[in-house]
């Protein structure tokens, strides 16, 4: 380049930098750290999710298939005039589905929460029996499938729970309420059937003493009357 009034040479002007050039190697330094980010929260949220699966859910047995129950007495001729209930001595039958409960064991201990109360109210026992039957299969009409369409129907095994009384006196639960239950299955040392020692002690009630004591006396006169003959 030269001035064209003087005629001398000019010099050259300094070439730019390549900034196309940088900006490109800078976003694909950028794109691969953000990946490695993300490739790195991917893996702790799987190890995350295998660690719970692992520690907690496998070592759970849940169900929202549960109610209380007690027992019942019913004090009339023909029909129900009056219903004594021991609210004191309430249980809980959870029905298990049968691929849960295969690690369920007799005396495992189990958290419970009411649906009447919510999750602010908890109650606590433990396993007291598993029935040696499916729910199904104890009812009163059983279900039959002579016809051939059989479909598979997982079934559920109905197991008692014992409640502990604290809670009881506070919030009492009435027979019928629907129950969340969860059973932890650490502990395996416990029989797969059989009776709690706390809920194989048999309830006793007074109200039918008079009756049977009547009933004893009529009988004991009709063999005294028949015994000559």
């Amino acid at each position: 380049m030269s001035d064209s009034k003087t005629g001398t040479a000019l010099p050259e002007p300094p070439s730019p930098p390549d900034s196309v050039s940088v900006s490109a190697a800078t976003l694909t330094h950028r794109r691969t750290r953000a990946l490695l980010a993300i490739a790195l929260v991917v893996l702790l949220v799987a190890v995350a999710v295998a660690a719970w699966w692992g520690v907690i859910v496998r070592w759970r047995a849940t169900t929202s298939d549960a109610y209380v129950g007690a027992d019942i007495a019913q004090i009339s001729a023909l029909t129900a005039g009056m219903s004594i209930v021991p609210l004191g001595g309430v249980w809980v039958d959870a029905n298990f589905k049968e691929t849960e409960f295969s690690a369920l064991r007799v005396g495992q201990p189990v958290t419970l929460t009411a649906d009447a109360f919510g999750s602010a109210v908890v109650y606590r026992g433990k396993v007291a029996g598993v029935a040696p039957a499916t729910g199904s299969t104890l009812s009163l009409l059983p279900a039959q499938n002579a016809t051939g369409n059989w479909i598979k129907v997982v079934q559920r095994v109905p197991a008692r729970i014992w409640l502990e009384p604290g809670p009881l006196a506070t919030y009492p639960l009435q027979v019928g309420l629907s129950m969340n239950v969860t059973v932890d299955l650490h502990d395996q040392s416990g029989p797969r059937l059989g009776l709690l020692p706390q809920a194989a002690q048999p309830a006793r009630t007074i109200i039918y003493d008079d009756a049977a004591r009547d009933a004893d006396a009529r009988v004991a006169a009709v063999i005294a009357a028949n015994a000559g003959r």
